[in-house]
């Protein structure tokens, strides 16, 4: 039970769950199934849950005086992006999602007009992409802005493609799409669910504590001071 296992082995898997012959010379025909059904549960358990290992601080994409779009941090899911910072004579500040008309009449990017900071961000499809636009249009060159969010899963394909989730789950919720038998299909489903429930409650457990009515107990921060002035 691990993640990071490889796709040729999450072959063989599914196979010894499915009581077949884990041969590469037997069974050629079903393989293309097996890998379809592996990729469909992948896909399946990736977009039911927020899985913490996959948040990530993605690096920095330094703005640029006068550009208005910028290509995507690479690995980031577009649809799973948590925040979005402006990192602005050395502070991050936080930017929000959303460019309208109206913002134009303020900072038209449509006739290069720029400014400073960078206040608003988008995702934008710019043939043959998407990308991200920012508004208003750079000034100078000393912003850079940075997001938090989730890493893509994308399909496997290479036999060495590796696994980014608890490689049983997806091997178990493939193995239930597959068999036609229909007590096999319901072992099964009962694997898949006692196997998500136990990971789900693994990360309830690595979560801070919440105090009803109080929210989380969090210690002092020791790098902020607080200064009272009589």
């Amino acid at each position: 039970m691990a993640r990071g296992t490889q796709f040729l082995e999450l072959v063989e898997m599914l196979r010894n769950e499915l009581n077949r012959s884990t041969q590469v010379s037997v069974g050629v025909a079903d393989v293309p199934r097996l890998k379809y059904q592996i990729n469909k549960a992948y896909a399946s358990i990736y977009d039911g849950c927020d899985w913490p290992h996959l948040r990530t601080e993605f690096p920095k994409v330094a703005l640029q005086a006068g550009e208005r779009y910028y290509d995507m941090p690479a690995g980031l899911n577009v649809d799973r992006i948590e925040s979005v910072t402006n990192w602005w004579n050395a502070r991050p500040h936080p930017i929000t999602r959303g460019i309208s008309l109206d913002d134009f009449n303020s900072y038209d990017s449509t006739v290069d007009e720029r400014s400073g900071p960078v206040l608003k961000w988008d995702i934008r499809y710019t043939d043959p992409a998407e990308q991200i636009e920012v508004w208003p249009i750079p000034a100078g060159d000393d912003q850079s802005i940075q997001f938090i969010g989730f890493q893509a899963c994308p399909k496997l394909v290479n036999d060495i493609d590796t696994c980014r989730l608890d490689d049983y789950l997806v091997v178990v919720t493939a193995a239930m799409a597959t068999t036609k038998d229909k007590d096999d299909k319901a072992y099964f489903a009962a694997e898949a669910t006692k196997r998500l429930s136990d990971l789900r409650a693994n990360l309830a457990n690595n979560l801070p504590p919440f105090r009803l009515g109080l929210g989380q107990d969090r210690p002092p921060d020791p790098s902020h001071v607080i200064l009272r002035v009589r």
